[in-house]
């Protein structure tokens, strides 16, 4: 979101601690995170929207109980992604720039498509419960096992 935000030249004025991209977001007044929001800065920086994952429904609750006006994008696949992207577009009246950006990465990827088309699918190798995925070789004998990270989390 922050990244189609800078895209279509808007004036990002806040990010979480955890936007990287592009390095520009690296600039602005740091809002926090999931666990822990600074309310205040960003009701000191009175924000003409915010824009948050599609899975924040209780940073989007307090957040429109503070008054502010916010708008989800849907993370969980690139269509989404790219419809999420045309509407914000459409709501800060950068609807052009955003479809156009939204079509050159439909364009790139039927071009990936079809330059693999007919090949073997590579395999992929995921454990769930660790987060872990990995893609392998195209060739399961030849992937060599990698020990499973240890679960920071408690």
């Amino acid at each position: 979101a922050v990244g189609i935000a800078f895209a279509v030249w808007l004036a990002v004025v806040g990010v979480t601690r955890y936007c990287r991209y592009p390095p520009e977001a690296q600039d602005k007044v740091d809002v926090g995170g999931l666990l822990d929001t600074n309310y205040e800065m960003i009701y000191r920086l009175q924000p003409d929207l915010i824009v948050l994952p599609i899975s924040e429904s209780l940073q989007k609750s307090k957040l429109g109980k503070m008054g502010f006006r916010t708008m989800e994008i849907k993370e969980k696949s690139v269509q989404g992604i790219l419809e999420s992207w045309r509407e914000l577009g459409e709501a800060l009246g950068a609807g052009d720039r955003a479809e156009t950006l939204a079509a050159g990465i439909e364009k790139q990827i039927e071009d990936i498509r079809s330059s693999v088309q007919g090949l073997p699918r590579p395999h992929v190798v995921g454990r769930d419960q660790n987060l872990v995925f990995l893609l392998i070789t195209r060739s399961v004998s030849r992937a060599a096992p990698f020990p499973a990270p240890r679960n920071l989390l408690p």
